[in-house]
């Protein structure tokens, strides 16, 4: 990295050593030819940090894909994001964050003791996904997850209006699509008199406390 540091100065150095003379140039007489060589040499200067900024982009492309791969945790894939912010690299890293809080979320729902955690997972990874969709109209797959997965969490929170709402829009912009058909056919299943019951149910045990265990009479 340090070699790569003395390339950039040295580029800006010469670049702005010929910005001088051209300024010194433009200001003495009979200096038309000297003017035009100048001139030649700051577009051999653009032309040269134009190609070394190209032949780096892969470069730099490599180590951020490296960077998702071997990221362990939230943290890791939250500084993956800022640290490639813009790159495609970054998007993966943040979808594969938004997985991570969905997953966790939905594991321990019904926890009594982690059902706190558990819900705010879930509305960040909500949150996360909504960002997303705005990031990700160029990845239909992606922006289908999204959608998908915001339906998820909505539903698995007991907002079933709000879970319908990306449900039905999945289903109508994907309608060929494993998610959109997935979606319609799960939109059908919500107006199942078992399965509003069951989510009723659901409800009301995960919001009530748990019963003390009965003492034991010697």
């Amino acid at each position: 990295m340090k070699a790569e540091h003395r390339k950039e100065l040295q580029t800006n150095l010469l670049a702005d050593s010929l910005g001088r003379g051209l300024e010194k140039l433009k200001h003495k007489p009979d200096s038309g030819l000297l003017f035009k060589v100048a001139i030649g040499l700051l577009l051999v200067v653009g032309v040269f940090v134009a190609i070394r900024y190209f032949m780096n982009a892969p470069y730099k492309n490599a180590i951020a894909w490296v960077d998702v791969d071997t990221a362990t945790n939230l943290k890791d894939l939250q500084n993956v994001a800022s640290a490639h912010a813009g790159s495609t690299p970054a998007l993966v890293a943040r979808y594969q964050r938004a997985r991570v809080l969905l997953e966790h979320g939905l594991a321990r729902l019904c926890s009594q003791i982690d059902r706190t955690d558990a819900q705010k997972d879930l509305e960040q990874a909500e949150d996360l996904y909504n960002q997303l969709l705005k990031d990700s109209h160029d990845y239909p797959s992606l922006t289908q997850e999204a959608l998908m997965q915001i339906a998820k969490s909505r539903e698995a929170r007991g907002n079933l209006s709000g879970a319908r709402e990306f449900y039905d829009r999945l289903a109508h912009d994907y309608p060929a699509t494993p998610h959109g058909k997935a979606a319609a056919q799960h939109l059908k299943d919500l107006d199942d008199p078992d399965l509003k019951n069951f989510y009723s149910e659901f409800e009301r045990l995960t919001k009530g406390k748990l019963e003390p265990p009965p003492m034991k009479t010697p």
